[in-house]
C-alpha cells in the first residue's frame, strides 16, 4: 500500500461514526439472552441440482426432533449444506447419490446465541463478533443467522475458546481504576 493509500484514508476516516456503530451493536450484544453449544455435527455440502432438492424434503422424515435431534439447511447459488448430528451423518449420505456429495466435514460444534430481537435493526452485529473471534484465532466453518438466534459452527478443538470469546462479548466490561 502506497503512502498517498495510507494518507487518503486517513483523511476519510471519520471517528465518531465508526464507534457509534460498534457500540450500538455491541450495546444489543450485551442483551443476549442464551449462548449454547452442540457437539458433534457434521457439515455435508451438497451439488445444488433438481435431484438434490426433490429428495431434500425425505431429510425431515429421518431426523428425530422429538429426541432434539438437529436439522440445518442452507442453500446458495451453487451448493447445498446440511448440518445434522454426527449420528445421523450415514442417513443424510446414504439420501443422496455419492456424486452429489461434495464434502464432509465432521468435528464441528454449534454454538447458539439467541439475542435481543433488536439484532435484526442494528448495524455491525455480525461484524462484532466475527472480528472478535478472528483476532484470536478462531475460524468459522459456518454461520447462519435466524433472528433472533446466531448459529456459529467452528472446529470442536476452538469450542471452548469461542464459547469463551462469545460469553466475554455479553459481559458488561468495567474499566478498572488506576
Amino acid at each position: 500500500m502506497s503512502l498517498d493509500a495510507v494518507i487518503g484514508a486517513i483523511r476519510r476516516y471519520e471517528p465518531g461514526r465508526y464507534e457509534n456503530v460498534f457500540h450500538r451493536a455491541h450495546d444489543v450484544i450485551l442483551r443476549t439472552v442464551n449462548i449454547s453449544a452442540r457437539n458433534k455435527i457434521t457439515v455435508v455440502s451438497l451439488s445444488k441440482d433438481a435431484d438434490v432438492q426433490q429428495k431434500l424434503p425425505q431429510l425431515f422424515d429421518i431426523i428425530n426432533y422429538i429426541k432434539g435431534d438437529i436439522l440445518r439447511i442452507t442453500q446458495a447459488n451453487e451448493s447445498i449444506k446440511v448440518m445434522v448430528d454426527t449420528k445421523n451423518q450415514e442417513k443424510v449420505v446414504n439420501l443422496f447419490p455419492k456424486k452429489k456429495v461434495c464434502s464432509i466435514e465432521r468435528g464441528l460444534v454449534e454454538i447458539d446465541m439467541t439475542l435481543d430481537p433488536r439484532m435484526q435493526e442494528t448495524q455491525g452485529i455480525l461484524s462484532v463478533i466475527t472480528t472478535e473471534l478472528a483476532i484470536n484465532g478462531v475460524n468459522i466453518v459456518e454461520a447462519i443467522t435466524c433472528p433472533p438466534e446466531l448459529l456459529w459452527f467452528v472446529k470442536e478443538e476452538d469450542l471452548l475458546k469461542t464459547y469463551n470469546i462469545l460469553y466475554g462479548l455479553c459481559q458488561i466490561k468495567t474499566k478498572s481504576a488506576g
